[in-house]
């Protein structure tokens, strides 16, 4: 019984050690800074299609650089592991969770537009966003046992409604309700860097005395 949950408790760790090397926080904090940046360029006349559109390869070339990263920063740290079938079923209920909110939210999202809310300031959107950040980013903190996930959740539910107050007030001059995320964005970057530049420190790569000639 002992063995069992000594077991347990190092799958969660090494689970929990994908999360430390910050490169899924650099990836949040890029696709965060996107939604200001497509909005900006709509505002410069790329329009409210191809201003979002013009940032989707950076997104993609980022996530290209996490999967990268994972193979040669944190692959030859951490090694690879293989889990347990229900850590497995854990991962697979989480990605289904969060598809079925994400599929709500478009869903809930063409309704308002179709009936066009009589909201003040069509503010539901803002609220169907912060919702669905706290819901996303609280169950991957929970299933996924990394806390700060949580902090993120709350960070960005708090910026679009923010970025939406800002925009209806003529004092602040904002044209669009993601301008704050240029201010999000770069923190969690800051945050994902700290923590990659940190999981380097800590987990030197390890190479064997008879590695010679292995590739």
């Amino acid at each position: 019984m002992v063995d069992m949950m000594n077991l347990k408790e190092f799958e969660r760790k090494a689970f929990r050690s994908t999360f430390q090397d910050g490169l899924w926080d650099i990836l949040i904090g890029v696709i965060a800074l996107n939604f200001a940046m497509g909005t900006w360029l709509g505002n410069q006349g790329w329009g409210d299609f191809w201003g979002p559109m013009t940032v989707l390869p950076i997104n993609l070339l980022v996530y290209a650089g996490v999967w990268l990263g994972k193979k040669y920063i944190t692959l030859p740290r951490v090694g690879r592991v293989k889990f347990s079938p229900a850590r497995n079923r854990k991962t697979r209920k989480l990605v289904a969770a969060i598809s079925i909110l994400l599929a709500l939210c478009v869903l809930a999202g063409l309704v308002i537009l179709s009936v066009n809310s009589n909201l003040p300031g069509s503010v539901l959107p803002a609220i169907i966003f912060a919702i669905l950040c706290l819901a996303v980013f609280g169950l991957a903190a929970t299933w996924l046992n990394v806390p700060r996930f949580w902090a993120y959740g709350a960070l960005l539910a708090i910026t679009y409604p923010i970025g939406h107050l800002m925009k209806q007030g003529t004092v602040w001059g904002v044209r669009s309700a993601f301008a704050p995320f240029f201010v999000t964005g770069p923190l969690i970057i800051i945050v994902g860097v700290a923590l990659l530049l940190r999981f380097v420190r800590d987990y030197p790569v390890s190479i064997p005395e008879d590695a010679n000639g292995i590739i």
